[in-house]
């Protein structure tokens, strides 16, 4: 079985990447998978640890399937025998007609797929593999998302995270984890956390990320605060799923699909009560394990 899968994401880039390589390596387990990159079509991606025969992309080739993985309009047709559009979030003005298949990753994008698209979907939740719960220690807090900023996008809203921590009061610690997309914002980040037991990770290798998340017993997530588009909100995201099977009490803001599965709040006065409260009522952290598993691609591609 041949199929050849169009990914716009960088694998290490953040979750979409993530994602989209879970996918590719979970293929590779039973199919021949050509994976390349949209931007330039007739260079493959080399990643050795996939298992794929790479090579150039050659439009004359034949596929039993194509996956167009990502949330940007691609540039190439989907032209074998099935074709299957991989969505983070619909895209209202894209055209999927072409699809036979539409999977997701949420419930929350499952709804937007049938609201913008007319088009019932299948989800294929992103998940992490072999993290277990560390020895916590009390008061501490991980952030883990790309550094940059939005205005009305995709940005993490760190500098709101430091707001609600300086609110919480002494005896606090936080460690801001991510890669640095825009230096300018991140510059600001350490300036506004100066005097703040506040600690900056950038682009750290997982052990360490697992390393932290093991030991913060509370892990918060803004993504989607202050925005009004439901595609300007955290549909999903990886880092909170990894939080919690870190044994992480996980607090997200209330927009996009991973409220679906974590503690929401609305405000920062909500997110500060939330975690002073559980500070004080120490409570457990009860999570339904996710699991992308090769079966569930066998099903789609049988």
């Amino acid at each position: 079985m041949k199929v050849l899968i169009n990914n716009v994401h960088e694998e290490g880039s953040g979750g979409g990447g993530y994602w989209a390589s879970q996918i590719a390596k979970a293929l590779a387990e039973f199919c021949e998978v050509d994976l390349i990159k949209d931007q330039a079509p007739k260079r493959i991606k080399n990643n050795p640890e996939l298992k794929i025969d790479h090579g150039h992309y050659d439009p004359r080739k034949q596929y039993d399937y194509f996956l167009d993985i990502g949330h940007f309009k691609s540039v190439l047709c989907p032209r074998a025998k099935k074709n299957i559009k991989v969505t983070y979030f619909p895209n209202i003005s894209h055209s999927v007609n072409k699809y036979d298949q539409i999977i997701t990753l949420s419930p929350y994008s499952q709804r937007f797929v049938k609201i913008y698209w007319g088009k019932d979907s299948l989800i294929c939740q992103p998940y992490s593999k072999g993290l277990t719960p560390g020895e916590k220690e009390e008061k501490t807090i991980a952030v883990v998302g790309n550094i940059f900023y939005e205005a009305d996008g995709h940005s993490k809203n760190q500098h709101l995270l430091i707001d609600a921590f300086k609110a919480l009061g002494p005896g606090w610690k936080m460690d801001i984890i991510g890669n640095i997309v825009n230096k300018e914002y991140a510059k600001s980040l350490v300036q506004y956390a100066h005097g703040l037991d506040i600690s900056f990770h950038a682009s750290i290798p997982d052990d360490q990320k697992e390393a932290i998340l093991k030991r913060s017993q509370f892990f918060w997530h803004a993504n989607g605060f202050g925005r009004v588009r439901p595609e300007q909100t955290e549909h999903f995201g990886i880092a909170p799923e990894e939080a919690l099977k870190c044994g992480c009490l996980t607090y997200v803001h209330r927009s996009g699909g991973a409220q679906d599965f974590c503690t929401s709040w609305e405000t920062l006065e909500e997110l500060r009560d939330l975690t002073l409260s559980a500070a004080s009522n120490p409570k457990e952290n009860n999570f339904a394990n996710h699991e992308t598993t090769v079966e569930f691609w066998k099903e789609v591609l049988k």
